[in-house]
């Protein structure tokens, strides 16, 4: 699945190669888009019920991961608005992935390498405190 803009930069690409013009591909995007085939708001939909199975995520490293896709940020903004996620449970449940590898720690360097993970996994600090007290 993609977004619009990867489909028309990926389009783009192509025409380039046998020498298409920007109305063609305007024209495929756009029949893609009312058969629809391409929409955006799906693709949030799909993507974000992804990374919550596969490789939780916290919301503003989500929201940056759809923003580099070429998503819109009012339709992001939209969907988090409507969706609103659980970031501590999706926070607890990455953490278990991972509290085996820190069994040999002390509390004070477990603590800090759980810190650290759910830092690097997009998790603001209240959720980090919340996840990991509990």
């Amino acid at each position: 699945m993609r977004t619009i803009s990867e489909m028309c930069e990926y389009l783009q690409k192509k025409a380039s190669q046998i020498s298409l013009g920007n109305q063609e591909v305007e024209g495929v995007v756009t029949y893609l888009i009312q058969e629809k085939l391409l929409n955006d708001n799906e693709f949030i939909k799909s993507f974000i019920s992804d990374r919550n199975l596969n490789k939780q995520k916290g919301v503003n490293l989500l929201k940056a991961e759809l923003r580099s896709k070429g998503i819109a940020q009012r339709d992001i903004d939209n969907y988090f608005n409507s969706f609103p996620q659980d970031e501590v449970s999706l926070a607890r449940s990455a953490l278990l992935s991972r509290t085996g590898q820190w069994y040999m720690l002390n509390d004070a360097g477990r603590n800090k390498k759980k810190q650290q993970f759910l830092k690097n996994r997009g998790f603001c600090y209240d959720v980090i405190k919340s996840a990991i007290e509990e």
